[in-house]
């Protein structure tokens, strides 16, 4: 037993002095000044944008990491032994040469955070539908033309990002999703939005922007709890009466020629950011919007008469 135990001490300062030396190579700084005591106990690891190429194996026995973030480096591949990590919580690999995730992901029960935005992927990981505890996912930045149903059986998901894709229809397993607070599908070449969009009641933020859009977004209305809404549109825009339904909205952009506003849009009692790049004339009646703090319009955009004064605490920037 006491054999075994100078074995395990043995490797252990070896697997130590293995790390130190990878951050002295890459002049970190923090790390390779900290005792080792501290980073056995680390439970956040930050090797973000530091020109990586590889991550040591030997990373495997920092078995308190909750929190490990290596985005924005030059990695192709990622190590097996970062599977042995049972009390990640959390992972960002963003911005890397990615190709692959092992299945051994799977073994990362805890992991409930992950961003894997932005690699080599040439097809959808379908490694990451076994972590069923996942909240967070950001699966952003490749040519996915569709997204696999399998996705919206992360039943946990709390936020979802699908952005920068090749993305032509939303399959209606989405409405599964019931936790879903966070929807970004910005950037896709959606042609319409579903009607069981509107079963995702919890949504707090839904952005749509620079997709193949109609202008109408009736849908809207259902969505009660929505705090942000992005949209834009090639076609003539209307506002739809139930917009009044979204008594929390906070933030509304809207890109696009916009054909109509009804009277309910100055419902929005709560509003604070208002987005309008393309709209011929400020309706007067944009002053009952008592909490609006910011107001985006075009530079072409007429105001109405004395309208400055009554908005005197509301910001209006102009965009060229």
């Amino acid at each position: 037993m006491r054999m075994k135990n100078i074995l395990a001490n043995e490797r252990l300062e070896n697997s130590l002095n293995e790390l130190y030396s990878f951050f002295k190579k890459h002049n970190i700084k923090k790390l390779e000044n900290c005792s080792k005591k501290e980073l056995l106990n680390s439970k956040k690891l930050d090797l973000s944008s530091k020109g990586l190429k590889y991550i040591p194996k030997e990373i495997a026995i920092l078995k308190n990491l909750e929190i490990l973030d290596i985005c924005s480096n030059d990695i192709k591949e990622i190590p097996e032994s970062i599977y042995e990590l049972n009390n990640l919580k959390y992972i960002d690999m963003s911005f890397n040469k990615i190709k692959h995730i092992s299945e051994k992901i799977s073994n990362l029960k805890k992991l409930e955070e992950a961003d894997i935005s932005n690699n080599n992927f040439k097809e959808f990981p379908k490694e990451i539908l076994k972590l069923k505890n996942l909240r967070k996912l950001n699966l952003s930045g490749y040519k996915f033309n569709s997204i696999p149903k399998e996705v919206f059986s992360l039943l946990k998901l709390e936020e979802l990002n699908i952005s920068n894709n090749n993305i032509s229809d939303i399959p209606k397993e989405i409405k599964n999703l019931k936790n879903l607070k966070e929807l970004y599908i910005d950037n896709n070449k959606l042609e319409n939005i579903p009607d069981y969009i509107s079963k995702l009641s919890n949504l707090n933020i839904l952005s749509l922007k620079n997709n193949n859009l109609k202008g109408n977004f009736d849908y809207i209305g259902y969505l009660t709890n929505l705090k942000e809404f992005y949209f834009t549109s090639h076609d003539y825009i209307t506002i739809p009466n139930n917009i009044k339904n979204l008594k929390c909205l906070k933030k509304l952009y809207i890109k696009g020629k916009i054909y109509s506003i009804p009277d309910e849009m100055y419902c929005l009692e709560n509003l604070e950011y208002l987005y309008f790049d393309n709209i011929e004339k400020l309706p007067k009646e944009i002053i009952k919007l008592k909490k609006l703090k910011l107001l985006s319009i075009d530079n072409k955009t007429i105001l109405p008469k004395n309208i400055k004064s009554s908005l005197c605490d509301v910001d209006i920037i102009k965009i060229s």
